[in-house]
């Protein structure tokens, strides 16, 4: 399995093919905040074992797509994310499976009600403001870009399981982040209208993240009627941790039955 790099109007992204298709459907991942498509690489790998085309972007702004200038990167919220998951669905042949990432989750949330897709997996997903959650003290300037933190504040947030080497690597890789967005983020004031939510859903909670509460997550599952997935020993990190096989199985399961 070779992973090709590509670019459809600014937006980067990377696919990986199976050697045989047998799921129509790609499988269309959307990283969270400050992250990029690199955070993808082992459920790509994992998906595209299966059959399955599996594509990664970067949102504008992030990793290789297109920059923005700062005043409208400054200004720009979660739910803008869309114009770039958008873009990717439309150089598809089928409507995509969309797994979403923490702010990646809110904004695949959000497509979803707007455009059809063929199904919606959500990893630990930011929560709209419907469902509300605890604000998070992190005091924010809405007038820079936020960078990512000290590393012992990533690793808390971000990769909590991996190993030091690792989180170090990853820790690399992140991305300044619009501050619009972070603060949305952080507070829950993103607005998503549930009732437009028509495909199959699986949602993840983690009951050892700190920056998503998992109880508020199984709420948003029950909101949307989808089905809520609880993994007690995981992290925010379900992307990166090392035992990210067992969530991959467990969403392949998922979605053998209900995609």
């Amino acid at each position: 399995m070779n992973k090709e790099k590509g670019m459809v109007n600014g937006v980067a992204i990377e696919i990986i093919r199976p050697e045989e298709v047998i799921y129509k459907q790609p499988i269309l991942m959307v990283h969270g905040g400050s992250h990029g498509s690199w955070c993808w690489e082992n459920y790509q790998s994992y998906f595209s074992s299966k059959g399955f085309t599996a594509i990664s972007l970067n949102w504008f702004h992030h990793y290789d797509s297109r920059k923005l200038e700062e005043s409208e990167f400054l200004k720009r919220s979660i739910l803008d994310v869309a114009t770039e998951i958008d873009v990717v669905v439309n150089s598809l042949d089928q409507k995509p499976i969309l797994f979403g990432h923490s702010m990646g989750g809110l904004a695949s949330l959000h497509y979803s009600t707007i455009k059809p897709i063929a199904a919606l997996v959500l990893l630990a997903p930011a929560i709209p403001s419907k469902i509300g959650g605890p604000p998070i003290p992190v005091p924010i300037d809405l007038d820079r870009p936020c960078d990512p933190g000290p590393f012992e504040q990533a690793y808390r947030w971000f990769f909590l399981g991996s190993s030091l080497e690792d989180a170090q690597k990853y820790y690399a890789l992140l991305d300044p982040e619009s501050p619009q967005a972070v603060y949305e983020a952080i507070n829950s004031t993103t607005e998503v209208d549930f009732t437009n939510v028509h495909c199959p859903s699986l949602l993840i909670g983690a009951g050892k993240d700190i920056v998503v509460p998992h109880q508020k997550v199984q709420i948003l599952a029950e909101a949307i009627h989808g089905t809520y997935l609880y993994l007690d020993d995981s992290s925010h990190n379900l992307l990166l941790e090392p035992q990210w096989q067992k969530t991959t199985d467990l969403i392949y399961a998922w979605l053998r039955n209900n995609a």
